[in-house]
């Protein structure tokens, strides 16, 4: 919001007084004075309060008369403490005649001035107004124009960060089990534990970055500063396997009679650099669909169906960058070696967040609010604290903030609802708080008495607590592909005709789905949907999320089955041939496979999973961003995030458990001779427990009960109206005129503050019926 004028002394109410009608317009109150409406980037236009308003940029010239009785070149009015539509002013010790308020004085002239600009109508004060975006300021801190900021112009800018973090990140992930297992001679078990366990930290510290970002930082300066991190620590990375001393010796754990195992030194190196990676990616997975978000308003009816579609496309994007990993530089690393397969991301990491730093004048940004997770502690800390107190049936009784307050787009009303009763008490107020809030003015103590939409920000939390944990199975899932489906992949024949197929670029597959399925669910799905369901994406976000749910247990249920094929042509491979095949890793390029069974039977488990991705991903994504309080949108991003890394935990235990459970002299169901091991029963394990994680989402699902806001009539994720937009006229009355909001709420009589006192200032907690109630009642 820009700032407010205050009255001029001896003018109307007392001075000092301010009044602002909402986060676009400020004007001082009082008739027949001059009032001011404040436009960023310009300088004031000066208006006559009731009579006409003129929204033209003031004269910039040096001379100018900004403000009555005060003038910016020589010589001054002779009275400043009243405002007054005329005024003498010396000029070099001539005296010059009578000047409105909006003129300008040229030096050397007795009395000429240039009168003020025209009134504008109501209807060019509205289009004023429309120029300024909702809730979000520009990078100086003054509220954004609707024509210089934001759009899809600074999204682009944003998705280059997200396309280079997924480049680097699968560009290091795909073939970082067969590096594991060749160069620190890890088994396949350790390898693809080890592997989980990084991309799950990856997918963890996003909360730490939501953190960051909505506490102090801000989404900008998190993804700038964060970004920079995450170069330093892909340049890390390809030192490990560039420098000699850095860099272990290659060993096939199967065939090479003597391997050299690396030194603590490599090993701990490299193993930082990773991590210091997965630092760097947190503060920017968790800020860049948020802050992207954040460049459309989604009280203009234009902006907000651009962000209708904005997370499918930005899905695609990050694909993209998918794509160019798994494709191109997995061929680099194959044909000229991991220093040029993860050099080549560093080096456009560099570049894009260069690319991102130009763009700061685009961007429109949201104030941080403060930490989420203290005001989750809060309202857990205050109904605790009146833990024997009884909650009042009126809610009206409840505390909670004026309505001046949640026109901020950041701290909107949330409605009262019956689920969680205890937490309620937090905005219990007792006799005590009835009196010194209610008639002193001062701000509530956080710790012990909350608003009902801070107690209706932790429901909405807990809420959510059953859909994040039931999509933990499909992140479980989801991580085998860049483990045990590339192992099975480098068993099988991979060749067309001279060419060789590296096995890490198969999970194109999944990429070529996505890009393929997103413009087709977004163009005809939704649409034709809509016909039937009424919703304006067509199904629901919960709806989306389960269909994407039954097509990852379908996957599954399909890589079981491919897997069964394949060690019944390795069996039979075996028997005819006497010996074990070859089997070779994509790193070392060369060598072919001997197994009589191509590599393009895993193709179906690929695009499933890539379907089951267009489904429950976006559709997470979407819900956990339009699900958290206003005030964490990042925490709604990083808690989508945090289902890919806890289900990347996940994997890794049900891994170390069944591996352990299964040792034999074959290696149990996962093995290092993958032909021996029956990868086949954990593939079906994991169907199995998808299949009942999918019948309780159902009933988590049916439980759940989407947000609410005032105006919001869907489920819509990005559509629900901004209060302060109900209305481009809403601050204009009946006769046209603007409205003002004239002074101050009088004490309601409760005997305990001076009826004449200036300090009246009164808080949200003013209702009659709290001081008519038995004030005994709070404190039982």
């Amino acid at each position: 919001m820009v700032e407010q004028q205050q009255l001029a002394a001896g003018e109307g109410e007392r001075a000092g007084s301010s009044y602002d009608l909402g986060p676009r317009v400020v004007v001082m109150a009082g008739t027949n004075r001059q009032a001011q409406v404040i436009r960023s980037g310009e300088d004031a236009a000066w208006m006559d309060t009731g009579t006409s308003w003129s929204l033209a940029p003031a004269d910039r010239a040096k001379r100018k008369v900004r403000k009555a009785g005060v003038t910016t070149k020589a010589g001054d009015c002779e009275n400043r403490s009243v405002l007054n539509s005329n005024c003498k002013m010396k000029e070099h010790g001539t005296k010059v005649g009578a000047l409105p308020v909006g003129s300008s004085v040229d030096e050397g002239e007795q009395k000429s001035f240039r009168p003020g600009p025209p009134a504008a109508t109501n209807q060019e004060l509205v289009q004023a107004l429309d120029e300024v975006t909702n809730g979000t300021v520009d990078f100086s801190g003054r509220p954004a124009l609707r024509s210089k900021t934001g759009k899809w112009k600074a999204c682009f800018l944003i998705f280059g960060c997200e396309v280079c973090e997924r480049m680097a990140f699968y560009a290091v992930s795909a073939n970082l089990s067969m590096h594991l297992q060749e160069a620190f001679h890890e088994d396949v078990s350790v390898s693809a534990r080890n592997v989980n366990n990084w991309v799950g930290t990856t997918f963890l510290t996003p909360l730490m970055g939501a953190f960051v970002a909505d506490s102090f930082a801000g989404r900008y300066w998190t993804i700038a500063t964060f970004s920079c991190g995450y170069f330093v620590a892909l340049a890390l990375v390809v030192m490990s396997v560039t420098l000699p001393t850095l860099k272990p010796r290659f060993c096939d754990i199967l065939h090479d009679k003597e391997c050299f195992m690396p030194t603590t030194m490599q090993v701990g190196f490299f193993y930082m650099s990773l991590y210091l990676m997965a630092i760097g990616a947190g503060g920017i997975k968790s800020c860049v669909a948020g802050f992207a978000g954040d460049q459309f308003d989604e009280g203009d009816k234009k902006e907000a169906k651009g962000k209708n579609s904005f997370m499918n496309w930005w899905f695609v994007s990050i694909s993209f960058g998918t794509m160019c990993s798994v494709s191109f530089l997995v061929y680099i690393q194959i044909t000229l070696g991991l220093q040029y397969g993860w050099g080549i991301p560093a080096i456009i990491s560099a570049v894009t967040t260069g690319a991102f730093l130009l763009g700061t004048s685009q961007y429109r940004h949201r104030k941080p609010t403060g930490s989420p997770f203290a005001r989750v502690a809060q309202v857990i800390v205050a109904a605790a604290r009146k833990y024997s107190v009884a909650v009042p049936r009126d809610e009206d009784l409840l505390y909670e903030i004026d309505d001046k307050e949640a026109l901020d787009p950041n701290n909107r009303k949330l409605p009262h609802t019956q689920d969680f009763i205890c937490l309620d008490k937090a905005a219990v107020p007792g006799a005590a708080e009835i009196v010194h809030y209610n008639c002193k003015g001062a701000k509530p103590d956080p710790w012990k008495l909350c608003t009902i939409t801070q107690v209706e920000e932790v429901k909405l939390l807990i809420r959510l607590l059953p859909i994040w944990i039931t999509n933990l199975m499909f992140s479980a899932v989801f991580a085998q592909v860049g483990t045990l489906f590339l192992n099975q992949g480098t068993t099988m024949n991979r060749s067309i005709g001279n060419f060789q197929i590296p096995a890490a670029s198969f999970p194109l597959f999944v990429t070529f789905t996505i890009c393929a399925l997103l413009p087709l669910y977004d163009r005809y799905f939704v649409p034709f949907m809509r016909k039937f369901t009424g919703e304006e994406q067509g199904i629901t976000l919960l709806q989306r999320i389960g269909v994407g749910q039954v097509v990852s247990t379908l996957s599954i249920t399909v890589a079981a089955f491919v897997e069964m094929k394949r060690m019944s042509v390795a069996k039979s491979y075996l028997s005819e041939n006497g010996s074990t095949f070859n089997h070779h890793s994509p790193s070392t390029g060369g060598a072919s496979v001997d197994l009589p069974m191509s590599i393009f039977w895993l193709t179906p488990q690929y695009m499933l999973t890539g379907a089951s991705e267009v489904f429950t991903s976006v559709g997470q994504m979407e819900f956990f961003y339009s699900q958290v309080p206003d005030s964490m949108r990042s925490m709604g991003a990083a808690l989508y995030l945090s289902t890919v890394s806890v289900g990347s935990f996940v994997s890794s235990l049900l891994v170390t458990i069944v591996t352990r459970l299964t040792m034999n002299s074959n290696g149990g169901w996962i093995g290092n001779d993958l032909t021996r091991s029956h990868i086949d029963y954990f593939y079906w394990l994991l169907a199995a427990l998808s299949l009942l994680n999918l019948g309780v989402y159902v009933l988590c699902a049916k439980w759940y009960k989407y947000k609410t806001i005032p105006g919001r009539t869907s489920t819509s994720t990005f559509t629900s109206p901004d209060p302060t937009l109900d209305s481009k006229t809403k601050n204009f009355d009946d006769n046209g005129q603007l409205k003002l909001l004239s002074g101050r709420p009088q004490c309601n009589g409760c005997g305990h503050c001076d009826s004449n006192s200036s300090d009246q200032t009164h808080p949200p907690l003013q209702k009659s019926k709290l001081v008519e109630s038995n004030v005994t009642h709070f404190t039982n």
